[in-house]
């Protein structure tokens, strides 16, 4: 009991200590935040952690990100960086990374409403098709500012990347880099307004004479050496897939909430919340400042309590950790 103890306590403190370093990177990226407003985004940290199934530090690490970007609403996009991580078992700079470049690709001005709109419906590709979401992320990252200015909307984006990925075996990275030559090379002999009505008329008298008189091989053939020559063909034999690909996305909210009560529930996401509750029971952190000297002081507690456990034995392990808990949770309030 008293290992179990000691180890739990002393991760809670390691816990405190971080969520302190990460909120003093907060009021630096925005010092206008006041004491009340801290004490709530710490609050809040811990309700999204158990949300999603997180620690309470990945939310105010996604805050902090949000802030240096200059996001007026960096609390809604940390909930969005932790519900895509969730969907894809991504790495938080990847979920960053992605919203970015939605976000500013189809100039939503931090929308959280059409960020989750566009998240929501990757995420329904993603599951109905077994297309990993982590890879369409990354394609989406690097697809989508050359495909929003040539007129491709974030559906037919997140669709045509799953389709190259699904129906080719290619990760992200390759699958972005042959859709901006497809559409590189559609708007080049194509005046339609947006390229992926072209590539539906194509797809429509494949393998023949596309409109125009041109046919569709000798159209391939002159993409040869590009990234996009065998996609061209992935995408014009595969159009059906890509329509429901679409259909899919359209049918897609509520997909992120549906993933996080998943995690959440998990064995990890588990785990994860009794943390939280270990950090927040002694914690209960309000003020930056008083986190240091709260943690510091329990560090010592703690090896006071480690010699006097060892002298009394397991039977008064137990009583010892609840006046633990009571003197922490009273040190605590003279600023938790």
């Amino acid at each position: 009991m008293k290992s179990f103890f000691n180890s739990e306590i002393k991760d809670a403190v390691s816990d405190l200590k971080e969520l302190n370093a990460l909120l003093t990177e907060i009021r630096k990226a925005d010092s206008s935040l006041s004491e009340s407003r801290l004490e709530q985004i710490v609050s809040d940290a811990f309700g999204a952690a158990g949300q999603y199934g997180r620690k309470a530090a990945y939310y105010l690490a996604a805050v902090q990100e949000a802030s240096r970007a200059g996001y007026e609403d960096a609390e809604g996009i940390a909930r969005l960086s932790l519900a895509v991580q969730n969907t894809g078992s991504m790495t938080a700079d990847l979920a960053t990374q992605y919203i970015a470049a939605a976000d500013n690709a189809y100039r939503l001005g931090g929308s959280i409403s059409s960020l989750t709109e566009i998240l929501d419906g990757a995420g329904a590709v993603s599951s109905s098709n077994a297309v990993d979401m982590a890879q369409l992320a990354e394609g989406m990252a690097d697809a989508v500012p050359l495909a929003a200015s040539l007129g491709v909307n974030a559906d037919e984006a997140a669709a045509a990347l799953a389709t190259l990925i699904a129906a080719a075996g290619q990760g992200g990275t390759e699958a972005a880099e042959s859709l901006k030559s497809v559409l590189t090379h559609i708007r080049e002999i194509s005046s339609a307004g947006n390229p992926m009505d072209t590539l539906r008329e194509w797809s429509e008298t494949y393998p023949g004479t596309i409109p125009g008189g041109t046919d569709m091989s000798a159209l391939m053939e002159s993409m040869d050496g590009t990234p996009g020559a065998d996609a061209l063909k992935v995408l014009v034999e595969n159009y059906d897939m890509y329509e429901k690909m679409l259909q899919d996305y359209a049918g897609g909210a509520g997909t992120l909430a549906a993933q996080a009560e998943l995690s959440a529930n998990s064995w990890e996401g588990s785990l994860n919340r009794l943390s939280n509750a270990w950090a927040e029971t002694l914690g209960n952190i309000i003020t930056p400042g008083s986190v240091t000297a709260f943690a510091d002081g329990l560090n010592g507690v703690l090896s006071i309590i480690g010699r006097i456990t060892e002298a009394l034995g397991p039977l008064n392990t137990a009583g010892i950790g609840a006046g633990l808990f009571a003197a922490a949770k009273n040190v605590g309030r003279v600023k938790l």
